[in-house]
């Protein structure tokens, strides 16, 4: 099997879902871009935009070379990124921590249905990468994160007992 071969309905699928995600990536990205304040989370999400956008030139290349429309996706219409800040710093670290986990569960899925090597092989490399971000960069964070719910844990048990 190679890359003459026409897309299937499955790799279509699979190949508009991760467009579509990459599109909210970055959007999302660029939202906590504008209003997170911890340095390194900033830098974390710093990192995951570019990656996200790298993601979305592969698959427009894909979508261009099969003739093929590409979804529309999200854009910066669909996000106000001077909006105020919505969730903590420490949230936007769980989240990242999330949605590395599903990321890799679909792109796993989206492998395992593809034909065609030229779509493993990059659905094959994103699952590596994604590796290689949770093992030496995301690791890094979950002290931070667990400290944070720790003393937010440790507060709401005060506030407990001086209610009580």
């Amino acid at each position: 099997m190679d890359n003459k071969m026409r897309l299937t309905s499955s790799e279509i699928t699979s190949l508009w879902t991760q467009y579509i995600q990459d599109t909210m990536a970055i959007c999302i990205n660029k939202y906590v871009l504008a209003t997170v304040k911890d340095p390194e989370i900033y830098s974390l999400y710093e990192f995951t935009l570019g990656i996200a956008e790298k993601h979305l030139k592969v698959l427009s290349n894909i979508f261009k070379s099969e003739k093929l429309e590409p979804p529309k996706g999200f854009t910066e219409k669909d996000v106000n990124v001077d909006a105020p800040p919505l969730f903590t710093d420490v949230f936007w670290l769980g989240y990242m921590h999330e949605m590395t986990m599903h990321g890799l569960a679909g792109y796993s899925i989206s492998f395992s249905v593809s034909a065609r090597k030229d779509i493993r092989d990059h659905y094959f490399n994103v699952i590596l990468m994604l590796w290689r971000f949770i093992i030496n960069r995301l690791k890094f964070f979950y002290p931070k994160a667990f400290i944070n719910d720790l003393l937010i844990f440790l507060n709401l048990k005060r506030v407990n007992q001086l209610q009580s």
